[in-house]
């Protein structure tokens, strides 16, 4: 997404996760939590 672009270009961390196949649900509560 644009946001996420822009953060990296401004050295900003960022967390993603795009669902795929093998997550169809995305991140878990529980690996966000501890990324943050």
């Amino acid at each position: 997404c644009g946001g996420s672009e822009y953060a990296r270009e401004k050295s900003i961390p960022v967390v993603s996760a795009p669902k795929s196949s093998s997550l169809p649900s995305g991140l878990p509560a529980v690996d966000l939590v501890n990324a943050l």
